[in-house]
């Protein structure tokens, strides 16, 4: 890495762990790296799916919207899934074409919902 390139975090999924992550970088601002999330548009939070199961929850409630957070954390979203890693190369193969290099990788698919 160069020294006029900030290191690259590279987020694949937007489970619970990297919802916590965009919310974060949001509520804290300005981080020494760039972010990028690879993942669906939209993501269910499992966590909630039985209440909503249960006539707790409308679905628009336990729906995360990825693109509005992202941005809100100052973050890339590429609405997409990774196929393929290559940690020799520090790139990750994604399933629309191309890749997207990176610094630093973290897996959190979450939960897969039909629909």
């Amino acid at each position: 890495m160069t020294a006029d390139r900030r290191a690259q975090l590279l987020l694949l999924g937007a489970g619970h762990a990297h919802l916590e992550v965009l919310r974060r970088l949001a509520a804290e601002g300005s981080p020494p790296f760039a972010a990028t999330v690879v993942a669906p548009a939209r993501h269910v939070y499992s966590g909630m799916v039985p209440g909503y199961l249960a006539g707790r929850y409308r679905l628009d409630e336990i729906v995360f919207d990825v693109p509005a957070l992202a941005a809100r954390a100052g973050a890339e979203h590429v609405p997409d899934l990774a196929v393929g890693l290559d940690p020799a190369a520090r790139r990750v193969a994604l399933a629309g074409g191309g890749s997207i290099e990176y610094d630093l990788v973290s897996l959190d698919v979450g939960s897969l919902a039909a629909g």
